[in-house]
């Protein structure tokens, strides 16, 4: 599936990532170099889709947001799949620590985001991203 990916040659390991807010296919890359990266996954169909959400990502990571990086942005898996290849983010899932907040907080945190979605503060420095650990499964070495 990912031999179309360039730089799979640099992967040391994978694993797929089970958790998540989009129907994408997740998986957690480490590099033979140490490095740490995210690669989304998609049904061709909705190549134009994640063509324009890819865009986006990288306009975004020009403004300074703490966020995944853009890496590479492609079709594999002889045709069939769209991929988004991003650097990864450490963080706690914002469904894990949105419980632990103040009603107050929660509140002001999503009246923020509903204003401006795009503000470095819209997450109140909280990161919705993946964290290594119990939400990943099914590893395997490349």
């Amino acid at each position: 599936m990912f031999d179309d990916i360039r730089q799979k040659s640099e992967w040391k390991s994978i694993e797929r990532i089970s958790k998540g807010w989009s129907a994408d296919e997740k998986y957690y890359i480490r590099t033979r170099e140490g490095k740490s990266l995210l690669l989304r996954c998609s049904d061709i169909g909705k190549y134009e889709a994640k063509k324009k959400e890819y865009e986006m990502i990288k306009r975004c990571s020009q403004l300074g947001f703490l966020m995944s990086a853009p890496v590479d942005f492609g079709i594999c898996n002889q045709g069939k799949t769209v991929f988004m290849l991003l650097t990864w983010m450490e963080g706690e899932d914002l469904e894990q620590v949105l419980p632990r907040l103040s009603a107050d907080k929660q509140y002001m945190l999503g009246s923020n985001f509903k204003e401006n979605p795009f503000s470095s503060s819209g997450t109140g420095g909280y990161s919705p991203g993946y964290k290594k650990g119990k939400e990943i499964s099914s590893a395997f070495q490349v």
